[in-house]
This record gives C-alpha cells, sequence and structure tokens, in this order.
C-alpha cells in the first residue's frame, strides 16, 4: 500500500523486479506486454486490469529508464505539448505550461532542439517534462536519474520536491542511487528476485546495510572517487584524432557550441574514458567518432581516414553501444 502523496523508492540488485513493478504500476502490464498477471493492482482508484493505458495516463505518469525509447516527436516543445494537446489544453496555456516544465527541469532555451541531438542526461530530462506537463496524480519513474551527472540528479529531485509542494504528487521511483532515495523517499520497497523482501523506511539503509550490500545494492557512504588525467602516450600513430573540432547545432540549446576547439589523439589499445557534465559534449563526440555528425570546423580522423557522414570505412571497424 502506498499512501497518497507520499515518495516511494523501490530498490535492489539488477533484475530484481523494479521495471517489471512500474511497468505494472502505469498499466503497461497487463494491458500492453506479454505475460500473464494474477493479483490486482489499484492505482489512483483505477483497478489496472480494468483500464486501458490511454485512460490511466489521465492521471499516472510514467517515465521509463531509457529516454531514447520514449521520445518520438520532432522537437524538444512538441514532446511536452503532445500529452498536452491529448487533453484538449488550450495553445496559449499550453505555451506557457512548456516554459514552465523546461524551466522546472533545467531545459530553458532547448524548446527547437531535436530530441535526439541531446544528450542521454538532457533527453531524460525532456521525457520528465513530458511526464509532468499533464499534471499526473501518480508519477511512476523507473531509474530516470541513470543517465545524468550528480548536479543533474539533484536537480530532478529537487524539481520533483518543488512539484509536489504545490500540489498533491505521489512519486514511485525506482533507483539505483541509494543516497537520493536514502534521503528522499518516505517509503521503500526493496526487491530481490521479483520478491518484496523489505517494505519500510530510509533507516532500512543503516539497520540493513550488510544485507542489502550483500544482495548487490550498493550503499552511498563513501567519498566519491577522486579522478586524475593522466599524461597522453606519444608513441606511435593514434586511431582516433581530432584536431580544433567544433560542432554547433542549429537550433535551441544555449548558444553555445556543442564541441569548441577539441584537440585530443587516442592511441591504440587505449581504454578511454570521457568524462563530463550532461550538456558537455560526450554524446556529440561519440556521435562524430560514429560518423553521424560532421565537425563544423576542424578534423577528425580514425584508422587515417577524415570522418564525413556515414563512412563505410569507418563504419566497418568501429562498434558502438549507446546509452
Amino acid at each position: 500500500d502506498v499512501p497518497s502523496g507520499s515518495f516511494v523508492g523501490v530498490i535492489g540488485p539488477t533484475g530484481a523486479g523494479k521495471s517489471t513493478l512500474c511497468m505494472a504500476l502505469a498499466g503497461i502490464i497487463p494491458n500492453l506486454a506479454d505475460g500473464t498477471m494474477s493479483g490486482t493492482v489499484v492505482v489512483n482508484g483505477m483497478n489496472t486490469a480494468r483500464y486501458s493505458v490511454s485512460q490511466l495516463s489521465q492521471h499516472v505518469g510514467y517515465v521509463q529508464q531509457d529516454p531514447e525509447s520514449q521520445l518520438f516527436c520532432a522537437s524538444v516543445e512538441d514532446e511536452i505539448a503532445f500529452p498536452l494537446e491529448n487533453r484538449g489544453i488550450d495553445p496559449e496555456t499550453m505555451d506557457r505550461r512548456i516554459d514552465d516544465m523546461l524551466e522546472l527541469v533545467g531545459m530553458t532555451g532547448y524548446r527547437k532542439r531535436v530530441p535526439t541531438s541531446l544528450s542521454g542526461g538532457q533527453m531524460q530530462r525532456v521525457a520528465i517534462a513530458a511526464a509532468l506537463a499533464a499534471e499526473p496524480d501518480v508519477l511512476i519513474l523507473d531509474e530516470p536519474t541513470a543517465a545524468l551527472d550528480p548536479e543533474g540528479k539533484q536537480e530532478v529531485f529537487d524539481a520533483l520536491e518543488r512539484i509536489r509542494r504545490t500540489r498533491q504528487l505521489t512519486v514511485v521511483m525506482a533507483e539505483q542511487d541509494t543516497e537520493h532515495i536514502a534521503r528522499w523517499a518516505d517509503q521503500v520497497l526493496f526487491l530481490v528476485n521479483g520478491e518484496l523482501v523489505r517494505n519500510g523506511d530510509a533507516r532500512m539503509f543503516t539497520r540493513e546495510r550488510a544485507m542489502l550490500e550483500s544482495a548487490g545494492v550498493e550503499v552511498a557512504a563513501d567519498p566519491l572517487p577522486r579522478i586524475v588525467a593522466m599524461p597522453e602516450a606519444a608513441a606511435g600513430e593514434p586511431v582516433i584524432a581530432m584536431e580544433h573540432v567544433t560542432h554547433r547545432y542549429t537550433e535551441g540549446g544555449n548558444a553555445s557550441a556543442a564541441l569548441d576547439d577539441v584537440s585530443v589523439r587516442i592511441m591504440p589499445g587505449s581504454f578511454v574514458g570521457l568524462i563530463g557534465r550532461n550538456g558537455s559534449g560526450k554524446t556529440t563526440t561519440l556521435r562524430m567518432l560514429l560518423g553521424l555528425i560532421r565537425p563544423d570546423d576542424g578534423e577528425m580522423r580514425i584508422f587515417d581516414h577524415e570522418v564525413p557522414c556515414g563512412l563505410p570505412e569507418v563504419i566497418d571497424r568501429v562498434g558502438a553501444i549507446v546509452e
């Protein structure tokens, strides 16, 4: 049982059933997903087996773990307007609410951007803004901060708290980040192998830390690791060479370059970590390495091939796993 207006954190190791629980609360299970379900789920007075997902969505917002699978419109403003248009909101109110939601999630100025040109963390913020725009009574979030940097995570929780101060909102959030759940959750559900092992409060993280860690849940306690930049190796020819690379997206954003005069050499056999805040240019760099976008200025070479869009010689030799 989840009381109205509470903030519920759902924790557990990978494969514990967190996403399945979120889909059940949103009505995707049993209405759209494969499989069978026994028992009953009642959300905001609605039995999810007797109402369609579209009916449930009038009161229940849902944000998936992978934002790219949830965004499908041509611009950020269209993503946020979509649920409002379905509810017949007048254009003036809709326009004002789009600005309000973007400000709430720290994306002011990105109205005209194509969602797929955003970083993973920025796309997640847009997905949250779209879910909040329709003013749901219940908000279901499946690891919504997984792609966000620490500051971005804090902004998401701050945004949710601001909304909860102004209106009644029940939040159920599946999360791996126990530090924020320990701080914000009124109720904590601990799942293991599909079973609800514990149903308590944030004191679980101190009282039963050993049990959580033995199940694969990392309990935040130690300070963040110190990051040290290592000197670049000088020997040999680079596999990847970026020389004074600059790239700007044509619409939206904060008018700054996504990449600004970047020069770097990556040697054969290297294991390179690319870090930085959300929106700092990580995703743009990786898309450029795959030949999906071109530099506006400068030059990028992979295996001694200059990288234009979709170069076959590069595609044959570069594999990718996207977030």
